[in-house]
């Protein structure tokens, strides 16, 4: 869907200016149309940027109870976003040399005990979701509670595997806050930061360098 808004958007950017934004506002709605429920449950925000300017286009309800409509201020729930970040860096520290795939992710996190099952799981398991950890946050019923650092390494020794770690794949928000957790031990420093650093600068650097449109798009 994305792709198709950018190749439409591309096609008519070269339109008189006077003519383009209203062209381009109407090929966001028609495609956006396609995808907000149309009971009026949702609604979609999307960001374009293209020739130096930013234009924002809002569509349907952010609370319809409160009859709150979606604006470009509206703060969205983007989820597990991140992990996408998360497995970006450790991507590129196996691509320099400075990380493996099967380092076990007790090499970093020493609190881990040798011992247990948790012990077994590489860092590339967890990136993966094939490590077969899997905790309370991670399925429903949601708890409306979560750990404290010794809580959570204490919950990860107490892990019991179903199966041997790489054997299934299974999806797991616990296995990416240990990964999260082995990244920063490793590099000393803040999964925040070393998302600045080490991605998101070059990705400005490389945006300065582009012309070519840039879309995202979120969905409540």
């Amino acid at each position: 869907m994305r792709l198709v808004i950018v190749a439409s958007i591309m096609a008519i950017i070269a339109a008189p200016a006077a003519g383009a934004d209203a062209q381009i506002e109407s090929t966001v709605a028609r495609h956006v149309g396609a995808i907000v429920p149309a009971d009026g449950a949702g609604g979609v925000a999307v960001a374009l940027r293209f020739e130096g300017r930013t234009r924002f286009f809002n569509y349907g309800w952010a609370d319809r109870a409160d009859k709150r409509l979606i604006t470009s201020d509206t703060l969205f729930n983007l989820a597990s976003l991140r992990k996408v970040f998360e497995a970006t860096l450790l991507a590129e520290a196996v691509r320099n040399g400075e990380l493996r795939l099967d380092e076990p992710v007790a090499k970093y996190v020493t609190e881990l005990a040798q011992d247990r099952d948790i012990a077994r799981v590489t860092l590339g398991q967890l990136a993966t979701h094939t490590s077969g950890l899997l905790l309370p946050q991670d399925h429903p019923p949601w708890p409306d509670w979560g750990y404290t650092l010794p809580e959570f390494i204490r919950t990860l020794n107490e892990w019991k595997a179903d199966k041997p770690p790489g054997m299934q794949h299974t999806y797991t928000h616990g296995g990416y806050i240990l990964l999260q957790l082995a990244l920063e031990r490793r590099y000393g420093t803040a999964i925040d930061e070393l998302i600045e650093q080490r991605i998101l600068r070059g990705l400005r650097r490389s945006s300065a360098l582009s012309h070519e449109p840039c879309l995202t798009s979120s969905v409540s």
